[in-house]
Formats: structure tokens, C-alpha cells, sequence
């Protein structure tokens, strides 16, 4: 996405793009910043909450089960024959009806008591995701917790922080794996980004994975490209109207940023506008040579000059050639968003714990999988 900062190197304000969709990284001319693009920022006690899409879901997760306990909470007071009006009360505000039953039915919570609560719970099952199911299968012979105790110290050095713990970030490997929504995650067919593309990207974690493409051609009028994807690789379409960017072609010209997809039909799709950035509010007429073509640039597995680790096994042909040429999102189309927020958590979650090669599962097993079988 584009620059979301809305302050410039020296700290002077720059002005929102006049345009309203998210642009691509680095297409805002200077003086602008992408509004868009920062809207679609979350907001979280820690601040690198948008770091990368993977962390966002975890976030979400945790902010989702914080607010199913809320609920839990006020209907286990209120429904619970064993907890007494006066224990009731404890957990109201603004009380002026005859009875704490009637102030819990009229809502007037005491919304720190209740917050307090749930923030408990939720610490707990977190704790026990790091200590007993993550830590525990670093070190299996770290002792069984069985109470609090006070006197012991439980914080780290940050010379083991820092220094030996470091490990955990090479627990990442170079893709967020993501399943297609509401569907179990399958190697063949998925949503996988690249880690590199889910970075302080927080859009991308509600629109496809980047479409490989293998060639691009403009008509006689220069006014529109055509697009075609890669068969036998599971690309889906874009959606009509979505905002796309294209890279990795051997004709820059056809490289086009904030494309808006025109047409899409079989295994092609055109575009005909772009989003310039900056003061200029709608979309522009693209203009290139006429008859411009262009090809997918390649790189070859079988030669060690060629060789990308990054680029998973599932783009490569038969004969060891990747295409990387790319369409990718930033805006979505007609048809919205591919993903709600929950709907991207449980995508992750199933993701990463079904991809068994990336050991980082063991963060987002069963405790936190379980609550997002039904997230939406």
C-alpha cells in the first residue's frame, strides 16, 4: 500500500492523495501521503500491531475473544442462580433502578469492572498458549506451573532478549501461509503471501494473493492492456473495478501502478485507467505504445545464478521456470473486500497450522484455532 505517514522527513504535514482508493507502495508523489491506506491501519495497545498480517491476526484473535468473555461475563451474572444481587452490583454503574437485576438488564455496566474481567481471562489463556504449548516445545523440561509465586522473579535478561532468543524470528519462513476463506487450507490452493508483502501491508490482509501473469499487450490504441495469467496454478481473477499493480514484465511500460481492472473474462483481464496519486482525484486514461507487448521475466531453479528462494514451488512449471511477473491487489473491487477481519485471522490460523514445515504453528495451535472455527 502507499505511504500512510502523514508527516514528512522533517516533520512538516503533508496532504491527504485526493483519490479514494489505497495506492501502491511508493506511487504517491511528494508532498502526499495515502489516507486510504491509513484508515485501513488497526488500532491496538501495541503499536506494531500493523507490523505484518500474521501478527494483525493475532491481535484480532485476542481482541475478538476479549469481547466474547464481556458477553460471557454480563450473561453468567446476570443468568447464574449462585451469584448473590449483592456480588451483581459490584459490577454495575449509575444504579437507580429497584433492583441489581433490573440495572444489569438496563445495561448499566461498570465498563472497567467488566473490562478488567475479561482483560484476566484473556491474559490467562495466553499465558497458557506461550508457557504451556509454545515454550514447553522449546523446552520440554521446563517444570509443570502449579501456582503463582510471588517471590520468584519471572521477567529475562535482555541480553537473552535480545541475544539468544532470537531464535523465535527464525521460526518464520519466507510466506504467511492463508487458506481460501472458509476452506481448510491446501498446499496446492491457497491465499500464501509472500512474508515481504504482508509487511506494513495491513490491506492485504483482507484482498487475494498477488495473480501470477505471464504476458501483457496493449491494443493498436495504446488505451488498453490486456493481461494474461498463468494457467494451472490456481489465479483467480480480479474482481472488476479492484485496484491492481503489476510488476516482474520485461516491458516496463505495461508495469502499470493502480490499475483499474476494466474487464475479466477466462484467463485475461484488461485495464484501461489508473490512479495517478496525489491532487488528481479519479482515475486517468492509460496511454502506451500501441501493439506494446511484454513477457513474464523468469527465473530458472535448475541455475544457481537464477535461483530466488522466495518464490514458492507451487509458480513453477514443469520445467523449472518461475514467472514473476505479478498483479497485485490494494483496493478491492465490485464485490468488496475478499476477507472480513475474522474471516483473515481464521485464513491465517488455519494456514499456518496445517502448513506443518513452518514450526511458528505451534503459537496459533488448537487454543487459539478453536476460537475462530465460527469468526466472521
Amino acid at each position: 500500500m502507499g505511504s500512510a505517514v502523514p508527516n514528512g522527513d522533517a516533520g512538516s504535514m503533508l496532504y491527504p492523495d485526493s483519490d479514494s482508493v489505497v495506492n501502491a507502495p511508493g506511487s504517491e508523489p511528494a508532498g502526499y501521503y495515502d489516507d486510504e491506506a491509513l484508515n485501513e491501519h488497526f488500532v491496538a495497545g501495541d503499536g506494531r500491531v500493523n507490523e505484518n498480517i500474521g501478527l494483525s491476526a493475532v491481535h484480532n484473535t485476542f481482541h475478538s475473544e476479549h469481547n466474547l468473555l464481556v458477553n460471557d461475563i454480563e450473561n453468567m451474572l446476570m443468568n447464574n442462580p449462585a451469584i448473590p444481587a449483592s456480588f451483581l452490583a459490584e459490577f454495575l454503574s449509575n444504579k437507580n433502578t429497584t433492583t441489581a437485576g433490573a440495572d444489569a438488564l438496563a445495561g448499566k455496566w461498570d465498563g472497567d469492572r467488566i473490562y478488567n474481567a475479561a482483560r484476566y481471562v484473556c491474559e490467562m489463556e495466553y499465558q497458557h498458549i506461550v508457557y504451556d504449548e509454545f515454550v514447553r516445545r522449546i523446552s520440554p523440561g521446563l517444570p509443570v506451573f502449579l501456582a503463582y509465586q510471588q517471590n520468584t522473579r519471572a521477567d529475562i535478561s535482555q541480553e537473552f532478549a535480545s541475544a539468544v532468543y532470537r531464535l523465535g524470528h527464525s521460526m518464520l519462513n519466507e510466506t504467511i501461509a492463508r487458506s481460501n476463506p472458509g476452506q481448510l487450507w491446501d498446499p496446492a490452493n491457497n491465499q500464501d503471501v509472500a512474508l515481504v508483502t504482508g509487511f506494513t501491508n495491513p490491506s492485504q490482509a483482507r484482498l487475494p494473493r498477488p495473480i501470477v501473469i505471464v504476458t501483457g499487450e496493449a491494443n493498436a490504441g495504446g488505451n488498453t492492456v490486456t493481461y494474461t495469467l498463468q494457467a494451472g496454478s490456481h489465479e483467480a481473477l480480479p474482481d472488476v473495478n479492484s485496484v491492481v499493480s503489476i510488476s516482474g514484465l520485461d516491458n516496463s511500460a505495461l508495469n502499470i501502478r493502480n490499475a483499474v481492472v476494466a474487464s475479466a473474462s477466462g484467463m485475461t483481464f484488461t485495464v484501461q485507467k489508473y490512479y495517478p496519486g496525489g491532487y488528481t482525484a479519479s482515475a486517468q486514461n492509460i496511454s502506451v505504445a500501441g501493439n506494446a507487448t511484454g513477457s513474464s521475466k523468469v527465473y530458472d531453479r535448475t541455475s544457481a545464478a537464477n535461483y530466488d528462494a522466495t518464490w514458492s514451488t507451487k509458480d513453477v512449471t514443469p520445467n523449472g521456470v518461475i514467472n514473476i511477473a505479478r498483479a497485485s491487489f490494494s483496493s478491492p473491487g465490485d464485490s468488496g473486500y475478499t476477507y472480513t477481519p475474522g474471516q483473515s485471522a481464521a485464513a491465517i490460523a488455519q494456514g499456518m497450522s496445517q502448513q506443518r514445515g513452518n514450526e511458528i504453528d505451534e503459537f496459533t495451535t488448537d487454543a487459539v484455532r478453536n476460537n475462530l472455527g465460527s469468526a466472521s
